[in-house]
């Protein structure tokens, strides 16, 4: 399946919103920890714009590009971010 890499798309402060999830003390107990219910919407959301844009251009970055790259960037030689194709 095909996913989308459109940078404009992206919500820019959506590493820092995921590092301050990840950051809280779990001090409750697993069960009773609330999710931001406006984070995961604005998550859903962007999910929504981005399949649109998906069948309104094609453009696409495919699975095994992704992969590719990501699992370079612990290497000595780093692939090149994929660009978006059709």
């Amino acid at each position: 399946m095909p996913i989308l890499a459109e940078p404009s798309m992206v919500d820019k402060n959506i590493d820092k919103k995921v590092d301050k999830k990840l950051n809280e003390p779990v001090d409750k107990p697993l069960e009773t920890i609330s999710i931001d219910k406006q984070a995961l919407k604005d998550f859903h959301q962007e999910g929504i714009r981005s399949l649109e844009h998906l069948k309104r251009t094609g453009l696409h970055v495919t699975h095994q590009e992704v992969s590719a790259w990501m699992n370079s960037l612990s290497t000595n030689n780093p692939l090149p971010r994929p660009q978006v194709h059709l």
